[in-house]
């Protein structure tokens, strides 16, 4: 008691710093899981898938999102299980035929109780996005999306993405979701006209945590390349490949056909062609070869391939003769190639086979 009687008020803690300082010594690295898909796209953040149109980004999207939410690993990459919300705000029909492809192809036509949530309706991000995230802590109530997918920026976008403003609040309403549910914003978007970084404002950019590019090399193979990471290196690509899958038929009993996405081991074309080097080096020849090929494949006669796509067909012969004519080979005395082209030009071969960009049987080559 006091010395008027009263009993003593226990002290109260101090109110905690607004702006706390942590000693060096305390700073330690959290140990817990970072990430959503190992050493690819962070556990929280914002990221952007970005490429230009039909290039695959949306089916590669989804292939990896449902990997996440059904608690498989990717690409043989670790991933942080947890449920997924996709907003699908381009083309809603085609996403529902693409997930039951998904279902066909990779889950033997079962029904799985997987945590992966189709949002569908129009979505303006900066205006709706308080609403937005009320609605999903109401519908999916005591769990938290481990990532939310916005497919694509200019669908949620009302105002201009190449406007300072609007995009300053487009990355605030972003962030403003990543922190409500402590996750990663992943943003599907397009490409600027010269297809060399995603379109609109900078600003963009530089919010971003990761940023993956997507295109597709000329034997169709879909490329992805971490092309950003902020906590790790760059320069992972992941080459996948499109696969047709029928689904159902319409009401005149015709097929419904949507693609799953697949893995695949070869090399993305775009990889085997340098700009520099000149007669004799395998990249530059690899080009050539390849070129040479679509020359001739112009006059060839169309036939069938092993999978019953029409193809044509172009002997090698033809195509070292071709580059022997244009001067990208080197010539002896007697007018003959030199070994030393030769074994060049087998090389150059081989990279594209291994790429796809070709197949041979025989002494005939064809683009798959």
């Amino acid at each position: 008691m006091n010395n008027s009687g009263r009993p003593l008020r226990p002290l109260e803690p101090p109110p905690p710093e607004r702006f706390p300082l942590v000693k060096f010594d305390e700073i330690k690295a959290a140990n817990g899981a970072s990430y959503l898909v190992k050493g690819l796209i962070p556990g929280y953040g914002l990221v952007v898938i970005w490429g230009p149109p039909k290039c695959g980004k949306s089916f590669l999207t989804f292939d990896l999102t449902m990997h996440v939410a059904l608690g498989w690993p990717y690409r043989d990459r670790r991933v942080k299980a947890g449920p997924v919300v996709y907003c699908a705000l381009e083309g809603a029909e085609g996403f529902r035929a693409r997930a039951e492809a998904f279902r066909h192809k990779k889950l033997d036509g079962k029904s799985v109780n997987a945590p992966f949530f189709l949002m569908a309706s129009p979505l303006s991000l900066v205006a709706d996005q308080a609403a937005f995230v009320q609605s999903i802590r109401a519908q999916l109530v005591d769990k938290k999306p481990v990532a939310v997918i916005i497919d694509t920026l200019n669908r949620s976008l009302a105002g201009s993405e190449s406007d300072d403003k609007d995009m300053a609040a487009y990355v605030r309403a972003s962030d403003a979701i990543r922190d409500a549910f402590k996750c990663v914003v992943v943003i599907v978007h397009h490409c600027g006209h010269g297809g060399e970084r995603p379109r609109g404002h900078s600003s963009l950019m530089g919010a971003l945590d990761t940023q993956i590019a997507v295109k597709r090399d000329t034997a169709e193979n879909i490329v992805a390349t971490l092309e950003l990471s902020k906590d790790g290196p760059v320069g992972a690509e992941i080459v996948s490949r499109l696969e047709p899958v029928e689904v159902g038929t319409d009401e005149d009993g015709d097929a419904i056909t949507s693609c799953v996405i697949e893995p695949t081991d070869a090399l993305p074309v775009a990889e085997l062609f340098s700009a520099k080097g000149g007669r004799g080096d395998t990249d530059a020849l690899s080009r050539d070869y390849l070129s040479a090929y679509d020359v001739l494949a112009d006059d060839a006669k169309e036939t069938r391939g092993h999978n019953g796509k029409s193809v044509r067909k172009v002997s090698t012969s033809a195509v070292q003769a071709e580059l022997k004519s244009k001067g990208f080979l080197d010539l002896d005395e007697g007018g003959q190639v030199t070994a030393a082209s030769r074994k060049a030009l087998t090389t150059a071969k081989k990279k594209l086979l291994r790429a796809l960009a070709l197949m041979q049987k025989d002494d005939l080559i064809w683009r798959p």
